[in-house]
């Protein structure tokens, strides 16, 4: 994936190939039997540089509250030991909505420096089974925001569907 979909502009038609380029580059690999893992690398180092993210991280539950991060890229901020932050994260995957909280609602980032959060719950149906969390820089504009968020909503579904596939296969290959 490459591009830079912080700075989209609607009216310009590279961006607009640039971005499809990224979601069917990514559709294609979650189509694909590699390991999940490897699905959720590309998405997190993707996603960092496709919005000029700060960093990244995909976490996946375990048992009803645990979480564990799958991959992560360039993040240093609040850790899901730190009890609040795992809190906030859980509650926004068990709510299954997408969300953005401005910076000054959101935990302090690298430095100590307050960054926009995306999270993007991941369902397989209506169970959450993980969440994309993206830190932004606290300068980008609500439109931006917005539009990131949909943007990572979309790698969310397919990273759920990639999941349904494996589930499916597993189910398959023990019969």
């Amino acid at each position: 994936m490459a591009g830079d979909v912080s700075q989209f502009d609607p009216s310009s038609d590279s961006d607009w190939q640039d971005l499809e380029f990224l979601l069917s580059d990514f559709a294609r690999l979650t189509k694909s039997n590699v390991p999940f893992g490897h699905v959720a690398r590309e998405l997190v180092d993707n996603v960092v540089e496709a919005l000029a993210a700060t960093g990244a991280t995909l976490w996946m539950l375990e048992g009803s509250d645990r979480l564990r991060v799958e991959s992560q890229h360039d993040v240093r901020g609040a850790a899901a030991s730190d009890a609040d932050h795992r809190q906030l994260l859980l509650s926004i995957m068990r709510s299954g909505r997408p969300e953005v909280l401005p910076a000054q609602q959101a935990d302090p980032g690298p430095g100590g420096t307050l960054s926009n959060l995306v999270l993007v719950p991941i369902c397989i149906d209506d169970d959450a089974a993980g969440i994309i969390e993206v830190r932004q820089r606290a300068d980008i504009t609500d439109e931006s925001l917005d539009g990131n968020l949909r943007f990572v909503s979309l790698l969310g579904e397919l990273a759920a569907d990639h999941l349904r596939r494996r589930e499916v296969r597993q189910l398959r290959t023990a019969r």
